[in-house]
């Protein structure tokens, strides 16, 4: 079950077990409706460990489900614009250096 879960194979999944409050007024804004409880490794715990706090916590008003995540050791985004903008802030700064020996009387 877990497998089919894995949106994809290049990256690592974890599962969420997300509350979400049932009896919220319509008035709450929705990101006060949706609290994440865990973070699991382990597709049947999640699935169990939601049914369980569902069961448990019904007549509070609250719903539990499972929500895929995929796992990002590093950020890859982060790390891929740091490594433009350094790129980009060299050669900046070689291109000044050139300007300012051509522009200096020699």
């Amino acid at each position: 079950m877990a497998s089919s879960m894995k949106p994809s194979k290049k990256y690592e999944h974890l599962y969420a077990v997300v509350r979400y409050a049932i009896d919220a007024d319509e008035t709450t804004p929705i990101d006060l409706r949706f609290f994440i409880v865990k973070v699991v490794a382990d597709r049947q715990y999640a699935d169990e460990e939601a049914k369980r706090l569902s069961d448990l916590n019904k007549e509070k008003g609250y719903y539990y489900f499972v929500q895929i995540a995929r796992y990002e050791d590093e950020p890859i985004e982060t790390t891929a614009v740091a490594m433009t903008e350094a790129a980009l802030m060299g050669s900046i700064g070689q291109d000044q250096g050139k300007k300012v020996e051509k522009l200096a009387p020699g």
